[in-house]
């Protein structure tokens, strides 16, 4: 295809002084005002992408990137002396419009123009057609966004499914890291999209960066759909609110859980046009350790991957920073403590759901008993590591433990490598269970204060906000 004299013809075609506008009712007219586009446009992409999808390698692919550059610089081009014409008052709309005195015309007009009045209806038209044009030139400029910075987003193809749930807040979202993308395929369900060049580290990097920012574990689907059934089952069953729901008193005598649930973050875009991109790190490792604490549904394992964060960052981030001539863990847990609690977390909420109750003769009244609200979970954390730090300084035996001796036994030594005892199998739900779900607590604490201190712009990437979280919950009750 020759794709500059194409675009040419196109260029030729268009009259930016004339327009004719089919429809013979007013609604149909401004409709098709509202919604203006030169089609040949999208006629030639349609064209371009289906020879593209017959290139099988990414070089042949990538070779079509420039083609659709021009092919939006040519439309943002006549998009733009369109605009000019009508700003000069050169562009002469017409239709057939039968009757402008039936009011169906104003009913029109007023439906795309919230401050329409009383005015011409064929002033009216320019000033919808104009905010169309305004329309495709923000696409158009997305577009070529994505082209100039993200070319492989028109050279990649489909993976497998993500599981288990959706990924993100907004369906319309565009995710970039490194070559890979997020893109929402059919249903509620999502896909990484990448390229043969695309490596293993970073088709997973980009699962486990989102498992940190939205406190939750995912994976890509296999082929066997009654695993994928169990792994999703379990993985929505469990979740880190377990950890807040362990400290309540009495728990396990408790008939039912506390009606609370984890939201998505909202995440900034780079443009407010739901383009985000995750800036490059250095340390995926980091993502890939916590996501795996993620997938544990169970305080000890979790415990275990939990400290292995810890020791990721005592290495690459602590050692780096502290240069101790003799290191030792206790002292890293320790200068870790001294800044969970005044470090700036990325926000991660939670909904505690309301209670209503029906009323009415005919149940048609809804009585609000308790309203919904929304908590900062990372906020919850910090209260509870708190009361578990007092609580420790009062233990007959821990209080005369240092706190960094406590939580190297607990998550080294008593979790991850045992003691070669009785106590390797104990796993009281009474006692030892809650107290490390304790120590989980703070790990958690430390385990994310490492994540952002070794990649600080993954903090700005996520909206802190908590009225925009309010709002969009829709916390009517």
């Amino acid at each position: 295809m020759d794709i500059q004299n194409e675009i040419e013809k196109i260029e030729s075609s268009i009259n930016i002084y004339r327009l004719n506008v089919a429809g013979k009712e007013a609604f149909e007219i401004v409709m098709r005002l509202a919604y203006f586009e030169y089609p040949q446009y999208k006629k030639l992409i349609v064209e371009l992408n289906k020879l593209r999808k017959r290139c099988s390698t990414y070089d042949e692919k990538a070779a079509f990137v420039c083609m659709y550059q021009a092919i939006y610089h040519s439309a943002k081009k006549m998009y733009k002396k369109t605009l000019k014409s009508i700003n000069l008052g050169k562009l002469e709309i017409k239709h057939h419009l039968r009757t402008l005195n039936d009011g169906s015309a104003q009913k029109a007009i007023e439906h795309f123009l919230n401050d329409a009045g009383d005015v011409d209806f064929d002033k009216s038209c320019l000033k919808i057609m104009t905010n169309g044009i305004l329309k495709q030139l923000a696409d158009i400029k997305d577009e070529l966004y994505v082209l100039d910075n993200h070319p492989d987003d028109y050279i990649n193809t489909f993976s497998t499914y993500i599981g288990p749930d959706s990924i993100m807040r907004y369906r319309n979202d565009r995710v970039y890291y490194k070559d890979v993308s997020i893109i929402p395929t059919d249903s509620h369900s999502y896909s990484v999209s990448y390229n043969e060049k695309t490596t293993t580290s970073t088709k997973n990097a980009i699962l486990d960066i989102f498992a940190y920012l939205n406190g939750m574990p995912y994976l890509y689907f296999t082929d066997n759909p009654e695993f994928n059934r169990k792994i999703c089952d379990l993985y929505e069953k469990f979740d880190l609110l377990d950890m807040v729901r362990l400290r309540k008193k009495n728990y396990f005598a408790a008939l039912s859980d506390e009606p609370i649930s984890l939201q998505l973050p909202i995440l900034r875009s780079n443009n407010d046009r739901f383009l985000i991109e995750i800036p490059d790190s250095q340390h995926e490792k980091v993502f890939e350790l916590y996501q795996a604490s993620l997938k544990q549904f169970e305080p000890m394992p979790r415990c275990v991957f939990l400290y292995r964060v810890f020791e990721y960052g005592a290495k690459y981030h602590y050692q780096h920073i502290m240069h101790p001539a003799n290191y030792d863990p206790k002292d890293a847990i320790e200068y870790y403590l001294s800044n969970i609690f005044t470090h700036k977390y990325a926000p991660l909420y939670y909904i505690v759901y309301g209670r209503v109750s029906i009323e009415g003769e005919n149940s048609d009244t809804v009585k609000v008993l308790k309203k919904s609200t929304c908590v900062n979970y990372i906020s919850r954390l910090k209260k509870e590591a708190r009361s578990i730090l007092l609580e420790w300084s009062k233990h007959n035996y821990l209080k005369n433990k240092r706190l960094g001796e406590i939580i190297y036994n607990t998550g080294r030594n008593a979790s991850a490598h045992a003691s070669g005892g009785h106590a390797d199998a104990r796993y009281d739900y009474g006692l030892n269970y809650q107290h490390i779900n304790n120590v989980n607590i703070i790990l958690e604490l430390i385990a994310r204060y490492i994540v952002e201190e070794l990649n600080p712009d993954i903090v700005k990437l996520v909206e802190s906000n908590h009225d925009k979280y309010i709002k969009q919950s829709f916390l009517g009750v």
